[in-house]
């Protein structure tokens, strides 16, 4: 109940009408004052696809994504930010079997995501409104040596469909399915600090590390199409931890007519300390690039475009994403 209550507080907080002093006298224009001075809201889409081959006790398989996400986040002081998200995400994953007997094998996921976020960011978020930057990727790029945490704190619905063939009960394909869910919980951390170099500081580099811990519940699934070999597999959780250590580096191009662009890389180091048999990936040690571009236009609002790889020894996952975000 505790912990209810605390949720309730903080979303009353950043979704309320009602603006902090330091940001309220910031956010004034004329004689008028916006009553959500301080408050970012984004949109973002997400598509992708991975791919594991056969090794050992591993399936190969096929896995389709993609995610549609709507946030928002507000400043509560000159070095904090809260928010929150709500997505829907979908999984179509296709295995592929070498079993005599069995034909296909899949699992769609519909899945539903709330997520509560908490930043803080060692350079003045208000200092930085006054100067027109007023995104985290605005703040974060502006040329200014800082230090930033950003957290996080999810819940994520899992609702499974599961389809598969046998060929092994009966001389005919005989087709089993199953509707069954999953609770996952995830809370993560992300600490870094940024570099800025040449003349103007245009240039960004900002190593960073990372800690996501996660528990993920399936519950009983009941495999039905078979008649008297209709199956049940029990309920199941998997814990999962892994820490990141990689570093960005992005670099600032002004256009005075459009307003400024910045492309950048990045590359991580991941290791899961903790990574329980029943997770959905086992690998224990894991590679991940990314490159993108972000555009800061001259007024409110911040477009971003990026890719990301995942890469193991059995895995490769690449994922394109695109967000808007606009502050008032």
């Amino acid at each position: 109940m505790k912990n209810l209550f605390a949720v309730i507080t903080i979303l009353s907080l950043v979704i309320s009408p009602a603006v902090p002093v330091f940001a309220a006298e910031i956010a004034t224009t004329g004689n008028q004052s916006s009553d959500f001075g301080g408050t970012g809201i984004w949109v973002q889409g997400l598509a992708g696809q991975a791919n594991q081959r056969e090794n050992k006790d591993y399936k190969a398989f096929q896995d389709n994504l993609m995610d549609y996400t709507i946030g928002f986040d507000r400043i509560m002081s000159p070095h904090v930010r809260l928010g929150g998200s709500f997505g829907y995400g979908y999984s179509n994953k296709n295995y592929k079997q070498n079993r005599t007997g069995f034909g296909s094998y899949g699992v769609n996921d519909h899945a539903f995501t709330t997520v509560l976020t908490a930043t803080y960011d060692s350079i003045d978020l208000c200092e930085s409104r006054e100067k027109g930057k007023y995104s985290p990727e605005a703040v974060r790029n502006q040329g200014i040596d800082g230090w930033y945490v950003d957290s996080a704190l999810g819940f994520t619905q899992h609702n499974y469909d599961l389809r598969t063939e046998r060929f092994d009960f009966s001389p005919v394909m005989e087709v089993g399915k199953s509707d069954y869910h999953g609770q996952e919980y995830t809370v993560g951390m992300e600490a870094g600090y940024i570099f800025n170099f040449g003349e103007e500081n245009l240039t960004h580099v900002t190593p960073y590390t990372s800690l996501d811990y996660g528990y993920l519940y399936r519950n009983l699934s009941k495999v039905k199409g078979f008649g008297v070999n209709d199956y049940k597999v029990k309920g199941e959780g998997a814990t999962d931890l892994e820490q990141g250590f990689g570093v960005q580096l992005a670099r600032s191009v002004v256009s005075e007519k459009l307003g400024t662009f910045i492309p950048y890389v990045k590359g991580e180091w991941l290791v899961a300390y903790i990574r329980d048999i029943q997770s959905q990936n086992r690998q224990r040690n894991s590679a991940a690039f990314g490159a993108g571009v972000i555009f800061l236009n001259k007024g409110h609002m911040t477009c971003s475009a990026g890719w990301d790889m995942l890469l193991q020894n059995r895995n490769l996952e690449n994922v394109g994403y695109g967000k808007i975000r606009y502050d008032f």
